[in-house]
């Protein structure tokens, strides 16, 4: 079966707060923001999907800035370089006196964009058989309440009587205790520390997609000597 994912950063200015993951260069030292770790997250989650499943799994990235910015589309699916060049001209959140993001509305347009036709459903429909309507939202955060994202979803569900089918990932910065929340319609949102958080997305993604790691060891260097 065909899954769309559809990748939610959040990029409200609370997430210029410092995290307790640090990052050394030269005799420096100094701690990430929120925003970069979500950042290098879902940098990573994207690229696995457009590397290893970009055949039967179409990707679309969104921040929750003030337009609702897309880094692509169903029908541009650029890869990986399109979306660093377009993450680099957004660049991180700016403390602004205007009004924040807001989260609910942007992650109704996420399951709007999660059941609207990809290329792959065109495709489809064109074949004669039914589209897919199975999507996946996997939203970048960092909330006290993170349980609310999962009543978004089900309540525009509910309200929209689209018959699609939103599974639901939240991946929430925490600073304490780790923990695992299953909510209803199996919504599943990951509280995890910075320090932890790429290899969470790592485990997710290998689960989600059934892919394995494989590690070669003992190669031998072949040296050549140019004359």
């Amino acid at each position: 079966m065909t899954t769309k994912t559809v990748i939610l950063m959040d990029h409200r200015e609370e997430l210029l707060g410092k995290t307790d993951q640090v990052v050394a260069v030269d005799d420096l030292s100094a701690a990430k923001s929120k925003w970069t770790v979500l950042m290098e997250a879902t940098v990573e989650y994207t690229r696995i999907l457009m590397d290893v499943c970009a055949t039967n799994h179409p990707v679309m990235v969104m921040t929750t800035d003030s337009s609702l910015k897309f880094l692509n589309t169903w029908q541009n699916q650029e890869g990986m370089s399109k979306i660093l060049e377009t993450l680099a001209v957004i660049g991180p959140p700016q403390v602004t006196d205007k009004p924040q993001p807001d989260l609910t509305a942007a992650l109704q347009q996420c399951i709007d964009m999660g059941l609207s036709n990809s290329l792959l459903d065109v495709q489809e429909i064109l074949l004669g058989n039914s589209p897919s309507q199975h999507a996946r939202i996997v939203c970048f955060t960092a909330v006290d309440n993170p349980g609310y994202c999962a009543d978004i979803v089900n309540e525009y569900l509910e309200s929209s009587e689209s018959g699609g089918k939103i599974e639901l990932v939240v991946f929430n910065l925490v600073p304490g205790k780790e923990h695992v929340e299953t909510c209803d319609n199996g919504h599943v949102i990951h509280n995890v520390k910075a320090a932890n958080l790429f290899q969470c997305v790592l485990d997710c993604v290998i689960k989600y997609h059934h892919l394995t790691i494989t590690t070669i060891t003992s190669i031998p260097m072949k040296v050549g000597l140019i004359v």
